[in-house]
């Protein structure tokens, strides 16, 4: 079993990795699909669910996948660990070329997050937390007047409809 400050390193280099691919994109005008009631979703979107895909199931390929823009497995169900991914949060905003999109990515153990990521990459922000060891802010300790986003980060979660 993984150590939840393991599972934050491999969580900060995928988002890391996302934040790449979406400047590859960020105001070319990407291709943009309509996924109905579930909104739109841009070739952006689906290049980094196919890069974190690839990254975290390739390190942890007995952790469960759910992703907002993959088809849900129920398989995941059955798993200890589950990565929760939202490969660009604020995709409308992207689309629009607002810079505050961002990468949400975590690792839930039992239906308890374990370690979180929220990459804002036009904003140079990267917030991590994991059971046992805090929440950062591009690597710096966050102090406990800003605690609120230690809680936010930890309960980063999705729950999917259907």
């Amino acid at each position: 079993m993984q150590a939840p400050r393991d599972d934050l390193k491999l969580l900060v280099g995928a988002a890391l990795r996302a934040g790449e691919i979406a400047r590859q994109f960020f105001g070319k005008n990407p291709k943009v699909f309509d996924k109905g009631e579930d909104g739109p979703v841009t070739e952006a979107d689906l290049a980094i669910d196919m890069m974190l895909h690839e990254v975290l199931r390739s390190a942890r390929p007995d952790y469960g996948w759910l992703s907002e823009e993959t088809e849900d497995n129920a398989a995941r169900l059955d798993a200890e660990h589950v990565f929760i991914c939202d490969p660009i949060d604020g995709t409308r905003t992207f689309i629009e070329g607002g810079r505050s999109f961002s990468h949400s990515l975590a690792v839930v153990r039992n239906g308890e997050t374990t370690a979180a990521v929220v990459l804002v990459p036009m904003h140079d922000k990267l917030y991590a937390a994991s059971v046992g060891d805090g929440t950062t802010l591009n690597g710096a300790p966050v102090t406990s007047a800003t605690v609120n986003a230690r809680w936010h980060l930890l309960n980063l979660r999705q729950t999917p409809t259907g």
